[in-house]
């Protein structure tokens, strides 16, 4: 009996695969996601590097080679079937592209929802090649594009769900930690009552410090206040016997320190960097007495570009009158901050 005939090239009509042909397949399933995967893992340090540098070079080339690599693995996936007279030599080909972009959109995924870490991007690529492979080598013919299509997409879902939970679990266990050590301090801790700024983030410092810090950023956000934020640092006031400086005027030139030092009324103006040259960042600093034997700092902070210098100049804020705004938090409030900065 002769052996069961191949289909020409392009035909859509079903031909048997012989066990080398599925072997090459196999093989290219997985080698193929795991180089390819490498490639992308080292491409996306980079752009990361440029990102936290606020350079989006690397990013771009990231994407691009995204495209490039998919569209080599696509054609030559393709050129073998084709070359062994596959009948609908595309399949293949495609459950693989689509693996790969949507193994790549989980790590885009799990990098700007910022998981403490994240999966190898060349085992989430093998993973949804090999799955698509399987499950279009395992399924009847008419079925098996879009079995296989349907198998990588959801596996892709359920790698994004997981990251999702991950990521809600951490918030929750630093959102609890946090409310742990707000039960656990015996000291006020200081708000800033202002309509112009929220929260962004919460620090409880040990009992050894005494201090928690809030950072406020623009409630409405403009071109001229993009990444600028404040700082609010509660702080127990100790007298200048402990630290040999009068309270609020910690190293301000009129006790001998190098800080430019204005008082206006219960609020301490300083200049941290008096020195600064026009393109050097510079540091402003309100103190004041908020609760009876506790201070507040409120401190700038500018944002820095690729090379690590200040992104703008310090923005033209009051910082006496928001020291004027700064009080104690209410019973529970302190806790409502954390619960909304962790959500």
């Amino acid at each position: 009996m002769s052996a069961p005939s191949r289909t020409r090239p392009g035909s859509d009509s079903a031909s048997p695969l012989d066990p080398g042909d599925w072997w090459a397949i196999g093989l290219f399933a997985t080698v193929y996601p795991l180089l390819a995967g490498t490639l992308l893992w080292i491409l996306a340090f980079f752009a990361l590097m440029g990102l936290l540098y606020h350079d989006s070079t690397f990013t771009s080339v990231f994407f691009m080679a995204v495209f490039a690599v998919v569209g080599a693995g696509y054609g030559l996936a393709l050129r073998f079937l084709r070359n062994v007279r596959v009948g609908r030599p595309w399949e293949v080909p495609t459950v693989l592209s689509a693996a790969m972009i949507l193994a790549v959109g989980v790590v885009v995924l799990q990098v700007f929802v910022d998981i403490d870490g994240f999966w190898p991007p060349p085992l989430l690529c093998l993973g949804l090649c090999v799955v698509g492979a399987v499950v279009w080598g395992a399924t009847r013919h008419r079925l098996r594009f879009v079995a296989a299509l349907a198998a990588v997409v959801a596996g892709a879902l359920a790698l994004a769900g997981l990251t999702w939970l991950t990521v809600e679990e951490n918030k929750a266990r630093e959102r609890e930690e946090i409310l742990d050590d707000l039960a656990g301090i015996s000291y006020p801790v200081a708000v800033l009552d202002s309509l112009g700024w929220e929260p962004s983030h919460v620090q409880v410092f040990p009992e050894t410090q005494e201090g928690t810090a809030i950072t406020y950023t623009p409630a409405d956000p403009s071109d001229e206040l993009d990444g600028f934020s404040l700082r609010l640092r509660t702080e127990r006031l100790r007298p200048k016997s402990q630290t040999g400086w009068t309270p609020l005027y910690e190293g301000c030139g009129l006790e001998g320190g190098r800080d430019e030092c204005e008082e206006h009324g219960d609020v301490v103006l300083a200049d941290l960097t008096p020195d600064a040259e026009e393109d050097e960042e510079r540091i402003v600093q309100a103190r004041t007495e908020f609760a009876d034997g506790f201070t507040a700092h409120l401190t700038t902070d500018i944002p820095k570009d690729t090379q690590g210098e200040p992104a703008m100049e310090l923005p033209d804020i009051d910082m006496v009158e928001l020291a004027g705004s700064i009080r104690p938090a209410r019973p529970g409030e302190a806790e409502e901050i954390v619960a909304a900065v962790k959500n």
